[in-house]
Parts: structure tokens; sequence; C-alpha cells
């Protein structure tokens, strides 16, 4: 009995394909066992059982043809799989021809039911390979948005997002708002982007299909006291003033003499009235003014402390909670941290995307440092075992961070290294999928502050790579070459030992992933971004730190909400000079990448899309 098909995919990939274990099970079916070595038992269907031990008697590999033969003492059968390239020569390198042979039947019924077990096997192989070619062939990325501090409502920041980055909803660029299937939260959806063409004169191949999510956390931050708040800021005024960043010195300033000035005021007029217990004038004064002081304090109170207790607990409360590492906040932090975790552990377990894109303002800017961290860390070991694997975009990296002259690194292009390193990566069937982390008005800027106890404690935890940077913290060999990156062991599916495959550390996330942060800049009281600013000076030369401008901002200038707000095309832009936000954020996200998406999931082994 002898059954054949066509099959559009080399015959190299496809052999390399069909004998893997996993593939086996999908095409041929459960408990089936086919080594691709010369001596080996397997376990395959035979013509009068459903599963039979045989014995590998060839395992052959020439001229692009896989050949592999078994034979069956309990049925006296043998079963031969062959894949070669297509007959003709201008189709052959894409087109292989699949033949399978069974051998040495007994009776019709034996060669009917061989017949059209290997008929229908062929048929699931042919439908496998066609879902491999359109998902290569349309890949798809996903974007998610992070919102910051405040009580967001789910979908506010998601649906201006969409609007500000891909425009108005037309027939160019349909849009569909759908259940969001991958996070925890019933109160959330996703928004899909069609795929569109690269704007007149501009590069990429056009723009994948796009989902764009939101990870919301803004209920996972509840119950909130003015006391936890204020002594929050109380641990951050009382910091140095060397490490407070200069343009909030005066800030500080202002508050701790005020502070020092309300207690003087009050020690004095204490000390008063205790040397002149007696004079009736004193006294009769010293109540009028307690009495106009408690009656403007009534009306200041009437008027503040509602929406003051709401400042506090409602928005810089979400920082505090966040930031401020004690008993009552961290079950709160750690909600948040797994939230994102999961969201983007299901995005690579969905096998839907080809690329990811995290884009977090304000406080969700270091949500997302801490969820990009976390989520690394249970990502980076895992491999599919390739055939082949190769390490030399790893290695620039590495190379890079060997210390030069500041000329030499100025003329290397680190988002270059770091872009290709996660190609690499991913054709090495790797599976971290997040290419670029996009931050804006991020707190970062005072990480130090923020994060750490003292700008010492901030180092070593950046040394110790507790906070990854961006380049990674290297160690260096013996003979001065820095590393990032260690051998795991490596075993063909033969079993044998092919040598070490590289896996970048714990703390080598930003090896693979490119980090660009927008800010206001600062000027003024509170005009531009008080709570934003650079990056690098916290965390490494290779961030992208691009100060921006907008044509509209609020009051006295603040425009820490302002970074993907649609202003008029028209009038002067407001603050100190800057690219304009928008195009900086769209440039940023990089979201017209399908031909290198495409030339990628060209390059990846098949077997990486089961």
């Amino acid at each position: 009995m002898r059954v054949s098909t066509y099959v559009r995919m080399g015959s190299a990939e496809l052999g390399a394909l069909l004998f893997r274990p996993e593939m086996i099970e999908k095409w041929i079916g459960p408990g089936v066992v086919l080594p691709f070595r010369q001596g080996a038992l397997a376990t395959a269907p035979a013509p009068d059982s459903p599963l039979a031990q045989y014995l590998v008697t060839q395992a052959t590999y020439a001229e692009g043809a896989f050949t592999l033969t078994a034979d069956c003492e309990a049925s006296g059968t043998s079963l031969t799989i062959r894949i070669a390239p297509a007959p003709d020569p201008a189709t052959a390198a894409e087109r292989s021809v699949v033949r399978v042979t069974v051998g040495h039947i007994r009776g019709a019924t034996g060669v009917r039911s061989s017949l059209a077990f290997w008929q229908s096997a062929l048929n699931r192989l042919g439908m496998i390979v066609q879902a491999i070619r359109r998902r290569r062939n349309s890949p798809k990325q996903a974007l998610i948005v992070i919102h910051g501090i405040g009580e967001q409502q789910p979908g506010q920041t998601l649906m201006e997002f969409v609007r500000a980055v891909f425009g108005a909803e037309s027939s160019q660029t349909p849009r569909w708002v759908k259940p969001d299937v991958l996070s925890d939260s019933f109160e959330t959806r996703k928004v899909t982007i069609k795929a569109a063409a690269s704007p007149p004169g501009a590069a990429g191949g056009g723009r994948p299909t796009t989902d764009v999510y939101e990870l919301y956390w803004a209920h996972l931050v509840r119950d909130t006291t003015p006391g936890q708040v204020l002594g929050w800021m109380r641990n951050i005024l009382s910091r140095k003033l060397a490490e407070v960043p200069e343009h909030l010195r005066p800030h500080i300033l202002v508050v701790r003499t005020l502070m020092v000035g309300a207690f003087l005021a009050v020690g004095w007029f204490s000390f008063v009235a205790a040397l002149h217990p007696g004079r009736p004038a004193g006294i009769l004064a010293a109540g009028g003014v307690v009495a106009a002081a408690m009656a403007l304090l009534g009306v200041v109170l009437k008027r503040l402390i509602k929406p003051g207790t709401k400042l506090l607990t409602g928005h810089l409360g979400d920082a505090a909670r966040y930031f401020e590492p004690k008993p009552d906040n961290v079950a709160r932090r750690q909600e948040i941290r797994e939230a994102g975790v999961r969201l983007l552990e299901r995005m690579h377990e969905s096998g839907e995307y080809q690329r990811i894109v995290v884009a977090a303002h304000s406080l969700g800017s270091a949500i997302a440092y801490d969820m990009l961290t976390f989520a690394w860390n249970r990502l980076r070991q895992q491999h599919g075992d390739p055939d082949h694997a190769s390490f030399g975009a790893l290695g620039a990296v590495e190379s890079a961070l060997m210390p030069k002259r500041a000329e030499a690194a100025a003329a290397l292009a680190p988002r270059d290294l770091q872009y290709a390193a996660w190609q690499e990566h991913r054709t090495n069937s790797q599976p971290w999928l997040v290419t670029d982390l996009v931050t804006m008005g991020s707190p970062l800027t005072h990480a130090h502050l923020l994060m750490a106890r003292s700008k010492d404690s901030f180092s070593s935890m950046k040394k110790d790579r507790i906070l990854p940077t961006c380049p990674p913290q290297a160690e260096f060999t013996a003979t001065g070459h820095p590393r990032i990156s260690y051998a795991l062991p490596d075993r063909s599916m033969d079993g044998s030992f092919r040598g070490g495959f590289l896996v970048p550390n714990h703390g080598a996330l930003f090896a693979l992933t490119r980090w660009t942060n927008l800010y206001f800049p600062f000027h003024g009281i509170i005009g531009g971004d008080p709570v934003g600013g650079p990056l690098k000076e916290n965390f490494g030369d290779w961030i992208v730190d691009r100060p921006v401008q907008a044509r509209k901002a609020g009051f006295m200038g603040f425009a820490h909400t302002r970074y993907w707000a649609v202003d008029d095309r028209d009038g002067a832009y407001i603050g100190k000079p800057g690219e304009d936000h928008l195009d900086c954020l769209r440039e940023a996200l990089d979201l017209y990448s399908a031909s290198r998406l495409r030339d990628l999931a060209a390059a990846r082994p098949a077997f990486t899309y089961l």
C-alpha cells in the first residue's frame, strides 16, 4: 500500500518538522513514537493493530530527502515514510512530496484500513502546514496600554489611546471592539485594528493586524488612607537634599520652610502666652487671633478637605501604595504585578502574536517595568530544542558592553543590536515577544527616591540585577569579556549532547527589548511634566529619552496627562522645545512592522507554530 501528497513546504524544513514528537502526535496520532535514528524502537499503527512495536532499520537524509523505514516483527509489515523535493525544479524549493508505504500487508482488509488511516494522516498534515503558512504570511502584533494614577474607568485609557495613535475610525482604518479573553477582568476589552499599508514614503511593509489591550489595575488599589500617603510623603521629604532631583529641590525647600515656619509660629505664640499669662489684652488678642484662625481654617477645610482627600487617596495614594513596600501595601502590589504577568504569559501561550509592544503612562510605567522583569524571568529559559541555533547577535550585544572609548561607543547602534538579538532569540525557538517598552511621563526618573532608601542602595540593586538596566549589567570573564548569558545543557532529538544552549541571565531583559521614554520637559512651577523626565541616568544609556511638546496644556502649563492628547495641528507649541508628542509616540511604538515580522516568521522553525 502506498499513498502520497504534495505539501507546500521545503523538504528540509518539512523533514525537520514531521519527526518531532509533538508533530508526530498531531498528524499520525497519540501514542505514536518514530525516532529518526537507526536502531531505535518505534511505536506506530500496524494493519492489524492500533499500535505496534517497530524497529527503525533506516533513517537517512541525502540530497534533500528524508527516509525512515521501520519493521514490525509481530505483523511482518514494514513502514516507510519519505519526504523529498517536488519533481518540478521550479517548485522544488518550496514544495515537497510525502510518501507513505506499508509493505507486506496480509489481506485486502488490512490494505484498505492502512490506506484509509494513512490518507487521513496526510490530510491532517496538509491542514497543519496550511495553518503554519497562514500564520507566517499574516503576522499579528499586540499592544498593551497601561494607565497611570487616578480613579480610571475600565477602557477609558484604551479608547483614548487608540483614537490618538491610529486616528479616527474610517473605511481605511476599521476597528473592532472585542472581548478580552486573556485577562481576568470582565470589565476589559481589546480593540482589533485591521492591517494597513505604510504611509506614503514610509518603510516597514505595512502595519499588521494589531490587537490593543489595556492592563487595568485601578480597582486593585483600594481603601487607601490619608495617613498612608502622608507617611510616604514624609519619607520622601526627609531624604537628603543632594538626592533630590535639582528641578524638585525648590519645591522640597518650600514645603520644608512652611513646615518649619508653622512649627516656629506655634512655639513663639506658646512662649509669649506663657510669659504673660495675666494680661487681659494679650489674652483677648490671642483669643481673637485663634478665633479668626479657626474660622479661616473652617472655610479652607470646607472648601478643600474633600478634593484634597481625593487627591491624596485617589491619585497620590496609588503611588504611595505601589512604591512603599510596607506589609499592607505588598499584597496590593503583588496583585497588580500578577495581573500584568498573567496577561503577558497568556499572550505568549496563545500563539496569536509575533510581537508585543508595551506602552505605559505615569505610575503605569513602573508597573510595566516590574511586569516585564518578572515575566522575563519566567520565560527566558524556555526554548523548543531547535535543530540549529545561533547566538551571534547575543554575542554582539555582549561585545557592545565592553568598555570602549566614548566615540567608539557612540558609533554603536544599540537599538539595532537589541532588535537583532530579539530576532535571533525568536529564530532559536525562544518565546520572548516583547520588542519595545514605551514609557510616558515616567516617575522612574525619580527611581532612587521611590524604589530605594538611598542612592547607594539604588545602585546596589542595579548592580545585583534586582533592577534590570538598559543595557544590562554585565559580568566579566577572566579574559575581560563581558557576559550576560550562560549555557544550558542541550541535547538533540536523538539524545546526543550538542553543547550549550545560551540564554540571557535574569537581568538581561533589555538585551532584547528596546526602551523609549517620552517626557515633557519641566518648566516654571508645574509646567511641562514635574512627574516624568529622562531615565538614562537611572537606568542606562541605551534608553532613548525624547523630550516632546504639545500645543495645549493644563493649568500653568501642566502637561502630565497630554501624552496622547489629540491637539489641533495648527498653533504654537507650549513649553520647552521638543518634538511633537504624537509623532514621537507613533514612532516609538514602531507599528509598521509587517515585512520584518513576515521575514522573521519565515526564518523561525516550523515546529514553533504548532
